[in-house]
Parts: C-alpha cells; structure tokens; sequence
C-alpha cells in the first residue's frame, strides 16, 4: 500500500513539473499575444502599415493558450462545479458522483484526441494565408490537451480509488 502511495506522488510530481511547463508557456503566449496586438494596433493606427501576420498568430496562440489551460485546470481539478449541492452529499454518493465526473472527462478526452488528431491531418498541407503556417497547428493543441486531460484525468481516478481504499 505505501509502495502503491510512493508511486502515485512520483506521478503526481511528474504531472505537476509538466503543469508547471504549460503555465510557463500560457505565460509567454499571453505576453506575446500583448505584445503582437499592441504593435498591430500602433503599426495600423499610427502607421498605417499594419502587419498581414498578426491576426493569425494571435489566433494561433490564443487556440494554443485556450487548450492548454483546460488541461491545466482539469490537472487542478479546478473545473467549474456546484460545489453548495455537492457539499450537502455525503461521503459516499461525492465518491459516486467523483468518480462518474472522471469517467466522463476521460471519455470526453479520448473523443478530443480522436478528432483532434484526424482535424490535424485534415489540416495538414493547408496554409494560412497570411503567415503561410500549416494550418494543422490550430489544430494540434486540442490533440495535446486530450492527451493531458486523459492522463490527468486517470489520475485524478486512481487518486480516488487510494482515498478510497484507505
């Protein structure tokens, strides 16, 4: 049993150093998306000469940023809930109900990556006009998120049945 507990926080830690990557790359998205909106805006209203390229990376990233902070949250189990009628359930029906949640998420999750990998290839050969990227990388992060959120999520499941069990 404290074999099984040594293992499970191993993998949490692993999971957290890579929540820790996703949140330092949101941070940087973020910062460049400021930045690329702030210099299309003074180059189109001060210049008149705005950039062709600013408005797909900016969707790029922010599909980027979008995507991976769902995964990030579901990592925090910190997704929206109605927590007040949650509460009044008692110990047993919240480790129902727990458990249902988390079987959706993967099911839901394995769906994301399915499509998420065929939208891909779909998109892949395919340019953006502009910036003359692949258009499969608007695609490419809701195939990372599901495989993060599949993996945090069978976390989360297995974490369940250790409290269980104790």
């Amino acid at each position: 049993m404290n074999r099984g507990g040594t293992n499970m926080s191993n993998i949490n830690k692993i999971m957290n150093k890579i929540n820790d990557v996703l949140k330092s790359f949101s941070g940087i998205s973020l910062s460049i998306m400021l930045i690329i909106t702030f210099s299309q805006v003074v180059m189109r209203y001060v210049f008149s000469k705005p950039f062709a390229w600013a408005e797909e990376v900016t969707l790029a990233l922010l599909i980027w940023f979008g995507y991976l902070a769902i995964s990030m949250v579901v990592q925090e189990d910190g997704h929206m809930a109605i927590e007040f009628l949650y509460n009044l359930l008692g110990q047993k029906a919240r480790l129902i109900f727990d458990l249902i949640k988390h079987l959706l998420m993967i099911g839901f999750s394995i769906l994301m990556t399915k499509y998420g990998i065929e939208m891909t290839k779909n998109a892949y050969g395919k340019l953006l006009p502009a910036s003359q990227w692949s258009r499969s990388i608007l695609y490419i992060p809701i195939t990372i998120a599901g495989v993060l959120i599949t993996l945090f999520s069978l976390l989360h499941l297995i974490s369940l049945f250790i409290k269980s069990e104790e």
